[in-house]
């Protein structure tokens, strides 16, 4: 029988029932020492079984408390790793031992100590290695540890015949119990997409209460342009890989829009060692502004992604960037390389509309004549009946354009790309925004601006001048240049507003 030294600061076991966990992150301390377990042990796993996947088991038993929430009674975490040599068995009770080489997802070697204080107050912990016979068995009593100061814990090394290898935690819960009976479908959800990418390669099962756990991929938007609502359909999803120029900071992945608007799965997820630790669920979702836009908004609701970061530090955990700050500037350069085909992949986020479905009108047979007292019948010519052929979609008909407005002053030309353009201005009230260029006849060089006379700008500087518009065409030209030259930067636009601005 082995002591196992569990020596920390007096009460501070206690402290760890009120670190700030949200119910998917406790467990998921649990499920990254299982995974790093089995990467760090992959090659004897697939030589005693070649068909071993990793499996982790989380089982809640039920109990309704004294304030009538249905709480959890019983925790119950077993995986089917590689298991701990009592070696590293000693070494999972130590307080954060910097002396010890740790990695991946194990690096603070802390996780397991602070969830299962978390959860509850007495836990037990068994695990059976690989490469050894006995099966090593710790129970702790964490107020008790804490009150009395105890330094060491016996472990019970017991033989047990054709025990499996892995790592099991039974966990008595709080009577206050964070885990909720109404908050199991969400533990779920946020699970499954902390582990999204082990989920979708098949490297791991999860069961929470005997429920496989799966993360479907979203549906991405195959759409025309805003800019040409009658082009092709492009796929609206780009591949990120960019750095900060020092090579420190990293940041890989994909930015895309939804198919369909959606506050669930809107936003992008800050992935490290290809697992989420921010933005599992979506009002976690808060890095990368420039993706963002108001909440509630277009470009809110549609924009969403995976970016797997390198050289940034966590909290111990792994719930928190240390360095936001930095993080956000790398998004920055994230967000300036979105151009597919000329168009910025943001800007058609919150320009894009989908085109509304044409509805048929009922057809209505023609009335009964009604009887005459004249003595000949009044006939009526039948309806001229268009030349459809027999087969083939039916034409549609072609929805009345909308008003074009009131032609403004300094509607002139410009040029681009060495060819004269024409540009009009027009007033509307019919858009949201500031104005909106239309270059749906880009292809005989005109170039239409409507401005919205309606717009808060109005009401803070007075109606429409020639400075305001001027200032509004210079912005105007800017931003389609910028937009289908493909540069798409902040520098790119003002360098070519200043340029118009003068003129």
């Amino acid at each position: 029988m082995a002591e196992i030294d569990i020596e920390v600061k007096q009460g501070i076991l206690e402290t760890y029932s009120h670190y700030p966990y949200s119910a998917p992150q406790v467990f998921a301390e649990f499920i990254d020492n299982a995974i790093q377990s089995a990467e760090d042990n992959k090659n004897t796993l697939l030589r005693l079984d070649p068909e071993y996947i990793l499996k982790v088991s989380i089982k809640i038993e039920w109990e309704i408390k004294p304030d009538n929430e249905v709480r959890a009674k019983r925790i119950v975490i077993e995986d089917n790793a590689a298991g701990m040599t009592l070696e590293k068995f000693s070494e999972a009770f130590k307080s954060a031992d910097s002396s010890a080489f740790r990695k991946g997802m194990n690096e603070f070697g802390m996780g397991m100590k602070v969830a299962a204080c978390w959860l509850g107050n007495k836990w037990s912990v068994e695990s059976k290695s690989l490469s050894e016979e006995d099966v090593h068995i710790i129970d702790i009593n964490v107020i008790e540890v804490s009150q009395n100061n105890i330094k060491h814990l016996p472990s019970k090394d017991e033989h047990i015949p054709n025990h499996p290898h892995g790592t099991k935690l039974t966990i008595n819960a709080w009577d206050d119990s964070q885990i909720k009976k109404e908050d199991e479908d969400s533990i779920k959800e946020g699970i499954a997409s902390i582990y999204r990418y082990f989920i979708r390669r098949g490297e791991i099962q999860i069961y929470v209460n005997d429920d496989l756990l799966e993360f479907h991929d979203y549906d991405v938007l195959v759409a025309p342009s805003y800019l040409d609502p009658d082009g092709p359909d492009i796929e609206w999803s780009k591949t990120v890989d960019v750095d900060d120029g020092t090579g420190k900071y990293r940041a890989t992945g994909f930015i895309a829009l939804l198919r369909e608007m959606d506050d669930k799965k809107r936003g992008v997820v800050i992935m490290r060692n290809h697992r989420v630790v921010m933005g599992f669920a979506p009002e976690g979702r808060t890095i990368g502004k420039d993706f963002m836009g108001q909440p509630g908004s277009s470009k809110y609701r549609r924009v969403f992604g995976e970016i797997e970061i390198s050289g940034y530090s966590v909290a111990f955990g792994k719930n928190q960037i240390l360095d936001t700050r930095q993080l956000e500037a790398l998004m920055k350069i994230v967000a300036g390389k979105l151009y597919i085909d000329g168009v910025s992949l943001l800007t058609q986020a919150a320009k894009f509309r989908k085109k509304p479905k044409q509805t048929p009108k009922p057809s209505t047979p023609n009335p009964s004549p009604a009887p005459s007292s004249s003595p000949v019948p009044t006939q009526v010519p039948p309806k001229p009946v268009p030349d459809v052929p027999a087969s083939g979609p039916k034409p549609v008909p072609t929805p009345p354009s909308k008003p074009a407005g009131t032609l403004l002053p300094l509607s002139s030309v410009f040029k681009f790309g060495g060819v004269e353009w024409k540009y009009n201005m027009v007033e509307t009230s019919e858009i949201d925004d500031l104005f909106a260029n239309d270059a749906s006849r880009k292809d005989e060089h005109i170039l239409g601006c409507r401005i919205n006379t309606k717009h808060p700008f109005f009401k803070a500087y007075g109606p429409l001048t020639g400075q305001s518009l001027a200032i509004i065409k210079a912005m105007s030209i800017a931003n389609y240049i910028t937009t289908i030259d493909g540069r798409g930067s902040v520098a790119k636009f003002m360098s070519e507003f200043e340029d118009f601005i003068n003129e």
